[in-house]
């Protein structure tokens, strides 16, 4: 089977569950109702309909409000002296019930089946229902609820952006004709998880919004991907942050023992809840008491998590750095994406945003990324600020970034005995090595030469320096 086979069956199953959510199955006589969904309908454009068929007449169709569902889902069996949806009996097909209605009323609705007839003597109940739920014609608002409104868009959005981060990225390192060192490999992995996260979650929701089905196990299967691709990304970023704002972002580097250990360990444990909350996340998606209180448990992990992990980044930081000469630019940038995170996950338990609250949610989780991505690029635009910190505490294999491409293919191996004192100031017009001389009264001195390529027996800061040949100067 081929490519192409496979995307048309893709393609053909799609378009046979296109007719709306088609559920099948059994509800137990010892719980006697099943939980459908919950929606947010459009105080203009909302409408439901029902479809069922069932053995019995017992089973009712309710629909309550965000207060009747907190009152009642500790204690189901009040659900009865509520007021089901007033079902009607297709003709011939006494079994049958149907319900079709334009629905008006803003906020949160919770939709399920209840048997409300505990006389029946059967070990269960079969029964298939359609349940379709809209807000429009719209294809951006016609399967999503009120409170993601606008979401297939802030996708189509954030995909172009991080296309365009992609394609910058991609012409950098493809024009940077030098080894790239080891923080912009990094990078460049998160810039491209990144991207190939948001990008499924776009093909996620359009088949969303195309279909409105989301049990198909290609949406299942997609979303899981989506989001292991955002928590690598998110991990591999959160190792760039600590290397640079601790002065290890050059070409290699010797990190010592403690340092090592200590980066390892917060690394290792972040991505461990994160792997434990996604998991509980997917479990329990499904199983609505549980999800209520399971996702509540998991936000606050998310806030102790980000807390922690920032509180942790802080304190070594200012412990391990000395003050001169240290530039905070990435504990900036670690500080404010670590506190959107928990602000994020505080707004969703606290569930005190107007619809669209999802879209909000998203978007602003998605914008604290973006601009520290932005943050990032600039910080890095700013050469070597960052690229000379603690050079005197690791051995480095450091090039200067300010010498220029034709220098650098001009550069000639030299051995490390060769060292010279500088031209007189009379003939600087006239040296291909062009340094800023202070005076021309000056004893001769010893300067570094820095647009040469070193062998790699001498690439540390613990070996001899090169010193530059005198140029032949006729006068």
């Amino acid at each position: 089977m081929n490519f192409f086979s496979l995307m048309f069956i893709i393609v053909v199953y799609l378009l046979e569950t296109i007719s709306g959510r088609i559920i099948f199955d059994y509800i137990d006589t010892n719980l006697n109702w099943i939980f459908l969904t919950r929606f947010s309908f459009h105080p203009v454009h909302g409408h439901v309909q029902v479809n069922g068929n069932s053995a019995d007449k017992v089973m009712k169709v309710f629909m309550l409000n965000q207060q009747e569902w907190r009152e009642l889902k500790d204690n189901l069996e009040d659900v009865c002296l509520r007021k089901e949806l007033i079902l009607q009996q297709e003709v011939n097909q006494t079994n049958s019930w149907v319900f079709s209605s334009t629905f008006t009323s803003p906020g949160r609705w919770y939709f399920l089946l209840k048997s409300c007839n505990s006389s029946a003597d059967r070990t269960d109940f079969f029964i298939t229902y359609r349940l379709s739920l809209t807000n429009g014609e719209n294809v951006f608002t016609k399967q999503f609820s009120d409170d993601e409104r606008g979401l297939l868009e802030l996708y189509i959005v954030n995909t172009i952006i991080f296309t365009i981060f992609l394609l910058i990225i991609i012409r950098y390192t493809y024009s940077f004709k030098t080894k790239l060192s080891l923080i912009m490999k990094f990078f460049s992995t998160v810039i491209l998880c990144s991207w190939l996260g948001s990008l499924i979650m776009f093909i996620h929701t359009l088949i969303y919004a195309v279909t409105g089905n989301l049990h198909a196990f290609i949406l299942q299967f997609l979303l899981v991907f989506a989001r292991l691709s955002a928590l690598i990304g998110q991990v591999l970023f959160l190792l760039v942050l600590i290397l640079c704002a601790k002065g290890y972002c050059i070409v290699s580097a010797q990190l010592k023992k403690s340092s090592f250990v200590q980066i390892l360990l917060v690394i290792i444990v972040y991505i461990h809840v994160e792997i434990v909350l996604l998991i509980l996340s997917i479990i329990f998606a499904e199983r609505v008491l549980e999800n209520e209180k399971v996702l509540l448990i998991c936000e606050c992990f998310e806030i102790v998590l980000h807390i922690l992990t920032c509180f942790w980044f802080v304190i070594s930081l200012r412990l391990t750095t000395k003050r001169s000469g240290k530039r905070f630019d990435f504990l900036f940038i670690f500080s404010i994406w670590f506190v959107m995170y928990a602000i994020v996950s505080l707004l969703t338990i606290l569930d005190v945003l107007p619809n669209p609250q999802i879209t909000i949610l998203r978007a602003i989780k998605l914008s604290n990324q973006l601009a520290a991505y932005c943050a990032f690029l600039y910080v890095l635009r700013k050469k070597t600020v960052f690229l000379r910190t603690k050079l005197n505490q690791i051995k480095i294999s450091y090039i200067d970034s300010n010498t220029s491409k034709v220098n650098s293919q001009q550069t000639e191996e030299i051995n490390t005995y060769e060292l010279t004192n500088l031209c007189p100031v009379d003939y600087r017009r006239r040296s291909r090595y062009p340094y800023a001389f202070q005076s021309s009264r000056q004893p001769a001195r010893l300067e570094p030469r820095r647009d040469i390529q070193m062998n790699s027996i001498y690439k540390t800061s613990l070996g001899y320096v090169p010193r530059r040949v005198v140029p032949d100067i006729k006068i």
